[in-house]
């Protein structure tokens, strides 16, 4: 809701129940659809500036239909702005998975690299399990199974288990490196201490 009240306030619309119609809703959704030159929420950063994913606008109307629906429960006003806008249509299939051929580049690439059997690991571990880069980064070695090579993985949504595929099994642990040359991978969260499954060499 902050960002909403943001772009009220860029948009000189009052802070008040009453002012907000579905016109402004349908508005505030179109702003996200588009690119906005000099960023959003005063931010530098440079994903502020494209337009946002279909999922994106979908979550923030979300956000609006139930804050609204609990004006109007609470009796402040007596219709909710959103129920005369339509929901934000979200296509099927938006992120197309990699190709047979796509997947073995990769693969073929990390092995290419500096240190082919961790890179080649990591991504092995990426591709069958779809993990966040940030949860691959989090993961210590007692995320992994001994017997099974299964992941524990607690991100968004909670701790989930999932296994790996053979190959990415067979590589299993990555490639480490001996302790004077070791350092939390990028991602390491900050105080972290438990052995990372991620390491890297220092630059």
């Amino acid at each position: 809701m902050g960002k909403f009240f943001w772009w009220l306030n860029q948009e000189e619309i009052p802070l008040r129940l009453e002012a907000i119609t579905s016109e402004t809703v349908r508005f505030f959704l179109a702003y996200f659809r588009a690119d906005a030159k000099e960023g959003r929420w005063e931010e530098a950063r440079p994903n502020t500036a494209a337009a946002a994913r279909p999922s994106t606008v979908d979550t923030y109307f979300r956000c609006l239909r139930a804050f609204f629906n609990f004006v109007v429960r609470e009796g402040l006003i007596g219709e909710s702005p959103l129920k005369k806008v339509t929901p934000p249509r979200i296509p099927k299939d938006q992120i197309q998975p990699f190709t047979t051929e796509q997947a073995q580049a990769l693969v073929d690439a990390a092995k290419k690299s500096d240190q082919p059997h961790r890179n080649a690991a990591l991504l092995l571990i990426l591709l069958d399990t779809g993990l966040r880069v940030s949860e691959l980064c989090s993961l210590t070695l007692s995320a992994v199974d001994p017997e099974t090579k299964d992941l524990s993985v607690t991100g968004k949504g909670g701790k989930r288990t999932g296994p790996c595929s053979a190959p990415a099994a067979r590589s299993w642990p990555p490639q480490t490196l001996p302790p004077p040359r070791l350092r939390p991978g990028r991602c390491a969260p900050p105080g972290h201490r438990r052995p990372g499954l991620v390491a890297s060499r220092r630059e």
